[in-house]
């Protein structure tokens, strides 16, 4: 129930690229996967892996369709847009409940003078 954020949503809006990072730095590790999966060939935790984090970088919340780069573009958290939109898993074109992309949605300080590669 509740509204679907996950880490990636509140790391987002909260402005935490670094959480962003280890979060995924932790779901791509084999190491952690086998903990739960001990018996999986190479080729299925690989699978998983994928999977997992395909569903922390691009499930939409219940409210907005938003996902954690909706948050972060909207938000005007470049530093974590960065994270985010570096990642080859990530969906750069999903719409939200207002058929907005991240990127319609990008707001940053002018005075920031930040790149952002959305």
């Amino acid at each position: 129930e509740g509204c679907r954020y996950n880490v990636m949503h509140v790391a987002a809006k909260e402005n935490q690229a670094s959480i962003c990072q280890l979060t995924l730095d932790v779901l791509e590790n084999p190491d952690f996967m086998r903990l739960m999966y001990p018996d999986d060939d190479e080729a299925m935790l690989q699978k998983r892996i994928r999977y997992v984090v395909d569903l922390y970088l691009n499930t939409p919340d219940k409210m907005g369709y938003d996902t954690p780069l909706h948050f972060a573009c909207k938000f005007g958290n470049a530093d974590v847009v960065n994270v985010l939109s570096s990642h080859h898993l990530i969906v750069k074109n999903s719409r939200n409940k207002y058929d907005k992309t991240p990127e319609d949605e990008l707001h940053l300080d002018p005075a920031s003078q930040q790149k952002v590669c959305v």
